[in-house]
């Protein structure tokens, strides 16, 4: 009997690049590869969004962001938050 739950993992890698042209058009659409932590929001958590390379490339050199790493399952899981260079799970109290 296994006391591990049964869960259907979520692919956060499938999450595509957000950034839109200036003006307003579609979305680059690219698989995403950076998670991007930008300013905290009224709620206190981060405003975020997803990059693929090239995207956050020019978000490097055009743009101040709080936080940047790779795009992983972490990312997307419910009740993570951003952690220094991560997201992550907070420990059970």
């Amino acid at each position: 009997m296994s006391h591990l739950p049964t869960l259907t993992p979520a692919d956060f890698g499938t999450g595509t690049c957000g950034r839109e042209p200036a003006g307003g058009g579609t979305p680059c659409g690219a698989p995403a590869t950076w998670h991007v932590g930008w300013l905290r929001n009224e709620e206190g958590g981060l405003r975020n969004s997803l990059a693929c390379d090239a995207h956050m490339a020019e978000a490097r050199d055009q743009f101040v962001y709080r936080g940047r790493h790779r795009v992983s399952a972490d990312c997307g899981m419910p009740g993570t938050v951003w952690m220094t260079g991560r997201c992550g799970v907070l420990k059970a109290e």
